[in-house]
């Protein structure tokens, strides 16, 4: 389960403060599936930062499982994200010189016969199949943003 207790961030803008996260509490249990939605500046993408352990929170605690983000290290953060989360971000953050194909594959561990064929299923999955080789330039916005989801 990923649980949050009175999270908060909080921003300094020259002589104020902005509150981007203020005082949220959530649970969301394991196979559930989570959208945000609101206006532009609401703190969307801020929260699903903390969630993330991508911002460390001003106030107040994120748990995964149990296990209190502050006492997880930076790279069991990062591994605790690359297993067990999956995003997709409003931009789609391919790299423009590389393939389809390549692009999935950013994320992969090994590079062996079986990751290139697990990338290639899961772009044929989403319909990009007979896309494996061109560049993200070449995509529609919305074919870009199916190739981030399978990376």
């Amino acid at each position: 389960m990923l649980s949050a207790q009175d999270l908060a961030l909080d921003y300094r803008t020259g002589g104020s403060v902005a509150h981007a996260v203020d005082t949220v509490s959530l649970s969301v249990e394991h196979g559930s599936f989570v959208g945000l939605i609101g206006p532009s500046g609401s703190g969307k993408s801020s929260l699903m930062y903390l969630l993330s352990g991508l911002k460390r929170p001003t106030r107040g605690s994120v748990a995964f499982d149990g296990h209190d983000y502050d006492d997880i290290s930076t790279p069991g953060l990062i591994r605790l994200r690359r297993q067990r989360f999956g995003f997709v971000f409003q931009q789609h953050f391919l790299i423009n010189y590389l393939s389809t194909l390549e692009n999935v594959m950013v994320g992969a561990v090994k590079r062996n016969h079986e990751a290139v064929a697990y990338a290639q299923e899961l772009l044929r999955r989403i319909g990009l199949g007979d896309k494996l080789r061109q560049r993200p330039y070449q995509l529609s916005i919305g074919q870009r943003q199916r190739v981030a989801v399978a990376r």
